[in-house]
């Protein structure tokens, strides 16, 4: 009967540390879970921003700051200038598959100005004509750290109602006295 008695005592003990033993498994699982989703999220971040702030350094770069200044200035969307700049940049946009590409200029405290749209013009949808204005709450704020230090850099994955899930990265146009007089915008679908 004793016998017994201990052999009941050491299985409801058994149970117990097995039990114990199956939830610390679960958990330690579910951290490590929780690990690699962020981490691959961070990478996802990296590599798409990467990307982003790539194309838009390569647009930056061939673009004539002088020649975009004076368009900025004027809005003259039927110079040979904005007409040879906007082929090339909707070219550059669909060969590397990034879903916008564009310049602005800041217009003022709370709002950026279009200049050249990437985006076939006949695309009333996504196009935004030279002059359209948008709103800087729009935008995240390495835009406006952009147009502060003159550095390209890259926003967070971001989920927008209309456009859906995109990263943002920022080149900065520098004209010859080191200005920063507009900035090349390059979005990309994180789906």
């Amino acid at each position: 009967m004793r016998k017994g008695k201990e052999l009941e005592m050491k299985l409801k003990v058994g149970i117990k540390l097995a039990t114990i033993g199956v939830f610390g498994m679960l958990l330690i699982s579910g951290i490590l879970s929780v690990l690699a989703i962020r981490s691959n999220e961070a990478a996802l971040t990296k590599s798409l921003g990467e990307k982003a702030k790539s194309i838009a350094l390569s647009a930056s770069l061939a673009i004539d700051a002088e020649k975009f200044s004076e368009l900025a200035k004027n809005e003259n969307e039927k110079s040979p200038y904005y007409q040879a700049t906007q082929k090339w940049m909707n070219q550059l946009r669909e060969k590397t598959g990034a879903k916008y590409l564009y310049t602005l200029v800041q217009e003022n405290d709370t709002q950026y100005r279009y200049i050249v749209d990437g985006y076939d013009s006949s695309d009333k949808e996504n196009f935004s004509s030279i002059g359209s204005i948008d709103e800087k709450s729009n935008y995240d704020k390495e835009l406006d750290l952009v147009f502060q230090d003159g550095k390209s850099r890259y926003s967070a994955i971001y989920e927008n109602e209309t456009w859906g899930s995109l990263i943002s990265a920022f080149a900065p146009i520098v004209d010859k006295s080191g200005t920063v007089v507009g900035i090349v915008g390059c979005d990309i679908s994180s789906n």
